[in-house]
């Protein structure tokens, strides 16, 4: 029996261990994982760092000092573009990439300052500077006009790509159309030729927000310098770099939000966004996804160690242990993106708690109902006071004694020892199975504690260790004449209770008094009992249960408590053992009902 409760209670656990990580696997495929990891994923981005700089880049923003000086539409701004674009040349860039789309000629409407872009764009070409324009895909996507396309040195596409939060993590690098055709993104095209190592095979890359950025350079700054032929800021700002022109004010609705905060807030425009993502490609190192396989067995791992820890240790230890992985999965995750490596944190935290949680439950509902079940059979062998007391003491047993005033019931059957002598061993246990049952009953029903049998004596005490009325006289006295009445029903559904014995009789005696009770014994075994003087008298009146032949005998102290709720009679006074005096006994007629 003990092996196969064994092997069940091990089924058991093994498949609260197999639960556990089967719903942590669901839950890190599930959206609040992406949620988690989006979440930690911008918390590392804050707060982690790297050495790369901000590369060779530039910005000329279009800010609101610009938008002011050229109070003009932006479709009209063919003049300034060039002008600025003549300047970035002068300065000596390697490359320019306009964030803006210029799709309307203004070769009918003005010539001549669409033919000075024109041109721009040409003599930046000869000079070996290619000048890149955005356009954008989609259903409202845009292209620049057709004459431009000639004099450009190829377009990208300006199209960033949210996650489902709206904020831009990743940026898309190339796209391929139905005809096989492939086109890069504006920030891809104009790094292209700065990239040590060829990466036209990647189709996204995560931007790297951790690298500075660069200031932007008013657009009406440049144009200036341009203007004025002022060769040497035109060359501190653009010498042998990739430079951005673009909107940087917020009048334009090209703004997005960001996974960390900058100078201007949250949202960063759109031209502030390439630039992030020309710069991580033009760094030596991008941020890579951790193999799946390698995360997945770590986490099975993780999930197996915790789940084990709440089946095989105690909570406090099982806690300590998940908490510790926890925490140096956290310093791991978080060593792990500062080398660029990007760990899903949502599968390792999943398989971490819910094991250890399925499995914790699983225990703790498995350890109450062991418990529930070793206090029904803890009733067997204690009074359920005494059981309370020890739970609510957490198991720590007192050995001190206590002085009460209680009273002590001895029972015993009458000549016992006689009628067994030639009894079959396994009638006798049998008999007295079922005499104890009854008596036992009557003792639990006055509310008394049965401290243990002793042969085929009782000794029970009324008073201790929960407090009765009348120092628990009345609850003994009653007891003992629901015992006489067990008995009698019992001689007569079973005559043959112990067979060849016929009827049973027995013996009571009940007496009231000081007593030391308490534990004795030792923490390996101990026993809640009685002791003193008045124990031994209870012990002496049923001896005199013989000598009267009255099957119930109460002292003289349990009378004083008692007489106004039963009916009495004098028995006699005897000298017992131990007593100088005489002792003064008394047989219960009834018991008054109660009002």
């Amino acid at each position: 029996m003990k092996s196969g409760y064994y092997h069940r209670d091990k089924q058991r656990s093994l498949f609260a261990l197999f639960l556990g990580i089967s719903i942590a696997f669901l839950v890190s495929h599930s959206p609040w994982a992406d949620d988690f990891n989006l979440y930690v994923y911008d918390l590392l981005m804050t707060n982690t760092s790297v050495n790369s700089e901000a590369g060779d880049m530039a910005v000329i923003g279009i800010d609101d000092d610009t938008l002011e000086r050229f109070d003009t539409p932006l479709v009209l701004w063919h003049e300034y573009f060039a002008q600025v674009i003549r300047g970035v040349i002068r300065g000596g860039a390697r490359g320019v990439a306009l964030d803006i789309i210029p799709a309307v000629s203004l070769e009918k409407l003005a010539h001549e300052p669409d033919l000075e872009f024109v041109r721009a764009m040409k003599a930046a070409r000869d000079q070996g500077v290619p000048v890149y324009l955005g356009f954008s895909t989609g259903k409202n996507g845009q292209m620049p006009h057709r004459r431009y396309l000639l004099f450009s040195s190829g377009t990208g596409f300006l199209n960033l790509y949210p996650d489902k939060d709206e904020k831009i993590r990743k940026q898309i690098l190339s796209l391929t159309d139905k005809d096989g055709q492939k086109a890069y993104s504006i920030s891809m095209l104009l790094v292209k030729p700065g990239i040590s190592r060829p990466r036209e095979s990647l189709r996204e890359v995560r931007i790297d927000y951790r690298i500075p950025s660069v200031p932007f350079i008013s657009f009406s700054e440049v144009y200036d310098w341009e203007e004025k032929e002022m060769t040497e800021p035109l060359t501190g700002a653009f010498k042998d770099r990739f430079v951005f022109i673009g909107v940087t004010s917020p009048k334009f609705q090209d703004i997005h939000p960001a996974p960390v905060r900058s100078g201007t807030g949250r949202y960063r425009s759109g031209v502030s966004l390439q630039l992030q993502t020309a710069m991580t490609l033009l760094s030596e190192k991008l941020l890579r996804d951790v193999p799946s396989g390698i995360i997945t067995w770590i986490a099975i791992g993780l999930g197996i160690i915790s789940g084990l820890s709440f089946l095989f240790l105690p909570p406090d230890r099982a806690g300590t242990v998940v908490v510790t992985l926890f925490l140096s999965a956290a310093a791991g995750t978080a060593w792990a993106f500062t080398y660029y490596h990007v760990v899903p944190a949502a599968m390792l935290t999943a398989f971490l708690f819910i094991p250890g949680i399925v499995t914790g439950s699983y225990g703790y509902i498995s350890g109450y109902q062991q418990l529930r079940r070793l206090q029904r059979l803890f009733k067997s062998y204690v009074s359920p006071g005494i059981m309370e007391e020890l739970l609510q003491n957490h198991g720590d047993i007192s050995f001190e004694g206590e002085q009460v005033t209680a009273t002590i019931m001895f029972t015993d059957i009458r000549n016992f020892t006689t009628l067994c002598e030639h009894m079959d061993p396994k009638d006798v246990v049998a008999g007295l199975n079922r005499y104890f049952t009854e008596m036992t009953r009557a003792v639990i029903e006055s509310g008394g504690y049965l401290n243990r049998y002793v042969g085929d004596g009782i000794l029970a005490i009324f008073g201790a260790p929960n407090k009765l009325p009348k120092d628990g006289a009345l609850a003994a006295a009653r007891c003992g004449m629901n015992m006489l009445e067990r008995l009698d029903k019992l001689n007569r559904s079973e005559p043959e209770l112990f067979p060849g014995a016929g009827k049973i009789r027995i013996g009571i005696g009940i007496n009231t008094g000081g007593a030391i009770v308490g534990n004795v014994g030792c923490y390996e075994k101990a026993d809640y009992t009685i002791n003193g003087d008045e124990v031994n008298l209870a012990s002496r009146i049923e001896s005199q249960t013989k000598v009267y032949g009255i099957p119930l005998l109460i002292s003289e102290s349990v009378y004083e408590r008692i007489m106004d709720d039963v009916q009495a009679r004098f028995a006699g006074s005897d000298k017992v053992k131990g007593r100088e005096q005489e002792v003064r006994l008394y047989e219960i007629i009834s018991i008054k009902k109660e009002d």
